[in-house]
């Protein structure tokens, strides 16, 4: 089963409703919209990437973008506190690329 089919299958019991009450959480507008931002967040970031595996191939991958990959990486991952210096680095390499253009 796909995750977009599988988070249909969950479903909550209203407060107070009954057990016949019951909704799709795949139902709520607010689930939607995350989702909707998670898909896109996805389909952006796979394109980023695929674009720096194609520059890397070609011996392109300059290091600010090759920072940005990294810090796109870990961004949001749950082993931030540890890469955290790592990311200030990556930001200070992207900047430097920035401000080198001017």
């Amino acid at each position: 089963m796909t995750a977009g089919k599988s988070i249909g299958a969950i479903a909550m019991t209203e407060p107070g409703a009954g057990s016949s009450c019951v909704k799709l959480l795949c139902n709520f507008q607010t689930v939607q919209h995350k989702l909707a931002e998670l898909k896109t967040e996805i389909c952006v970031g796979r394109a980023f990437v695929d674009n720096c595996l194609q520059l890397l191939s070609e011996k392109r991958l300059d290091p600010s973008t090759a920072s940005m990959a990294k810090f796109w990486a870990f961004a949001d991952s749950r082993v931030q506190p540890i890469y955290g210096g790592t990311n200030e680095i990556m930001k200070e390499l992207i900047a430097r690329g920035i401000v080198s253009q001017k």
